[in-house]
């Protein structure tokens, strides 16, 4: 009975060295993850803070695009069956957008846009031929061969654009800035007359360009007013169809328009970071046509594809007017050439192609 009893009083200070034992090889088991009584809730309290805070803040977004002629020139020899580049009507553009998505779903941007113009002068072009044969007896020189004469409109656009979330099933746009249509300034590197010429005289492979001051009825600088509204309408998880209705208001009849289309926008996922991405714009538009002197309605469709890989998305985009889309620009209409190709008319569209770059939120 002795012996039972020093058994217990031995073996209790034992088994209470084996729990503890025990006890530290689990927390070390478990890790740092184990809970202590340091000032974890002040820990846990400035996490949920900082999360909030990186939350509240403004999504930034960027895109820019370079529009010109002669990235629409394969679709022009496929249709015309002839490689052939007229750089006449539209032939320039560069657009740049800048802004912020907030947390409460508006949007707000920044945005410059230029696209240029041009037609060639035939009749300053014989003259300018006459009389370097004259000068030259004959032999026309290099910079002669590479200058074209022609009369142009620069159209610069710079609004800032206010986007709501969705606001009963639709979502509301509301552009303002300024709007300026330019035929005689051409020095000036923000205008899109400059960015040509510079461009063209920087290439020896390019044809310089002898800008002549020409006149329009929508030449000036005036304030602009771009109200839209649009209704989304998902398909699927990764498709929408967006029906849009929208006009641009200035004070000069001849620049204002109003617009309605359907834009379709698909997404086909690759992997977690790489996606493709398919866009198909149909925008029909109506003005008040003063070089005709009638009402006008014109078509412009557009196609683009891109690539996105995780925020970065690059593309490539084509669009080609259909009906009357001149829009009172004297420049802006299709051209046509018999000798290129003899006992053929070639004919250039308008088509434009854009590459671009967005940097997404």
């Amino acid at each position: 009975m002795k012996c039972f009893f020093l058994f217990i009083i031995i073996s209790m200070p034992f088994r209470a060295y084996t729990e503890s034992v025990e006890e530290y090889l689990e927390k070390i088991r478990k890790g740092p993850g184990v809970e202590t009584n340091c000032d974890n809730e002040k820990y846990k309290n400035k996490q949920e803070t900082g999360s909030a805070e990186e939350s509240n803040a403004p999504a930034i977004f960027m895109t820019i695009e370079l529009r010109n002629d002669v990235f629409a020139t394969p679709f022009m020899a496929l249709r015309n069956r002839h490689f052939h580049l007229w750089d006449m009507g539209e032939t320039h553009g560069i657009k740049a957008t800048t802004g912020a998505r907030f947390n409460n779903g508006f949007q707000f941007l920044l945005k410059y846009r230029s696209r240029l113009f041009g037609k060639s002068d035939h009749n300053e072009n014989r003259l300018y031929r006459q009389r370097a044969k004259i000068r030259n007896r004959g032999v026309l020189p290099l910079d002669f061969i590479n200058k074209r004469h022609q009369t142009f409109t620069s159209e610069q656009l710079y609004t800032a654009v206010l986007n709501t979330p969705e606001l009963g099933g639709f979502n509301y746009s509301l552009e303002a800035g300024f709007i300026d249509y330019e035929s005689a300034d051409d020095q000036n590197w923000i205008n899109a007359s400059a960015q040509q010429k510079s461009l063209h005289g920087s290439l020896d492979s390019l044809v310089n360009i002898q800008n002549i001051h020409s006149s329009s009825v929508i030449n000036g600088f005036r304030f602009v007013l771009i109200p839209q509204v649009i209704k989304n309408i998902p398909l699927g998880e990764n498709g929408s169809l967006s029906a849009f209705l929208k006009a641009r208001i200035t004070s000069s009849s001849a620049i204002n328009n109003v617009s309605a289309g359907i834009t379709a926008r698909f997404k086909i996922p690759h992997t977690r970071s790489l996606s493709s991405h398919y866009e198909f714009n149909l925008p029909v538009f109506a003005y008040k046509d003063f070089l005709n002197k009638d009402t006008a309605v014109g078509f412009h469709p557009s196609a683009s594809v891109a690539l996105q890989y995780k925020r970065v998305k690059f593309g490539y985009r084509i669009d080609v007017p259909f009906g009357d889309f001149h829009q009172n620009i004297p420049q802006y209409a299709p051209t046509y050439n018999n000798s290129v190709v003899p006992g053929r008319t070639l004919s250039d569209q308008e088509e434009m192609g854009t590459i671009f770059i967005e940097i997404n939120p």
